[in-house]
């Protein structure tokens, strides 16, 4: 596990956008006072990630990009706790669990701004353009350096994520199944 770290955590398909996060962390780096942060990539596909494996070496991004890999369930919540924040630069999601997960353990999200991260999200995230490395970058340092914003933000972020569970969705899914089947 890096010292000082942004987390990614997901698989490397096209529509996740992990290409443009790297480039956002190659703009950070080139804007300085950034020293020693570094990318966490979580996740494991086995053709996306060795593919930006490769990519991320060619780019001469491997001091800065970490490629995790796989991390087991029992151990993703440390991953989270140690995280500056989670940033996810996805251009569609169905839900997106890995911020909500986050914002669990007290970890800020800084997300794509995209309608199902506000819908899920709230004000308890940052947004940023997911098509724009350089806004990327802009909003990840500008997060990362406001220390009462980050603090307003885990409050925030523990609040949001309390409002969904498991069973909830088990309940609220059994309801729906229910209705169909009185039709």
């Amino acid at each position: 596990m890096p010292k000082k770290y942004l987390l990614y955590v997901g698989n490397a398909h096209p529509h996740k956008n992990v290409e443009n996060l790297i480039r956002a962390m190659r703009v950070m780096r080139k804007m300085g006072r950034m020293e020693g942060l570094k990318l966490a990539l979580i996740g494991n596909d086995k053709f996306f990630y060795p593919r930006l494996e490769k990519w991320i070496k060619k780019g001469g991004m491997s001091e800065t990009i970490e490629v995790v890999g796989e991390v087991p369930n029992t151990k993703i919540a440390s991953w989270y706790r140690h995280a500056e924040a989670l940033v996810t630069a996805s251009k569609m999601e169905g839900f997106g669990i890995p911020p909500l997960e986050a914002m669990s353990v007290g970890c800020p999200a800084i997300v794509s701004d995209i309608p199902v991260f506000h819908e899920v999200l709230g004000d308890a995230a940052v947004y940023f353009n997911q098509n724009d490395p350089e806004d990327m970058a802009r909003v990840i340092k500008k997060t990362l350096g406001d220390m009462r914003g980050l603090r307003e933000m885990k409050e925030k972020g523990y609040r949001q994520a309390k409002k969904y569970s498991w069973e909830k969705l088990v309940r609220e899914t059994y309801k729906v199944y229910e209705s169909c089947v009185s039709l």
